[in-house]
């Protein structure tokens, strides 16, 4: 098993909901820079965290959701770059 032990200036936690997204970005120190609840807008979260995406680790709660057609889960391997995968 590989381990990843790199270091990042930044380190964002976000919540989502279905019109809400919770948002909480530390430093490397464990500083809180951001602490916000925005609404659930794709572009709104890039431009929130836009200062912060040169060196920012993302984890977010649900790794997926649906599309309003249901018949695909868009996955979120990077921050601004959904994948729609097929349901099975």
């Amino acid at each position: 098993m590989r381990l990843y032990h790199h270091s990042h200036r930044f380190y964002c936690g976000i919540d989502l909901h279905a019109r809400l997204l919770a948002i909480c970005v530390l430093d490397n120190a464990g500083a809180i820079f951001l602490q916000a609840q925005i609404p659930a807008s794709r572009q709104l979260l890039l431009d929130t965290l836009a200062p912060y995406r040169p060196d920012v680790v993302v984890a977010v709660e649900c790794l997926f959701a649906w599309s309003e057609d249901k018949r695909y889960v868009v996955c979120l391997p990077r921050v601004g770059d959904p994948v729609p995968m097929p349901c099975i």
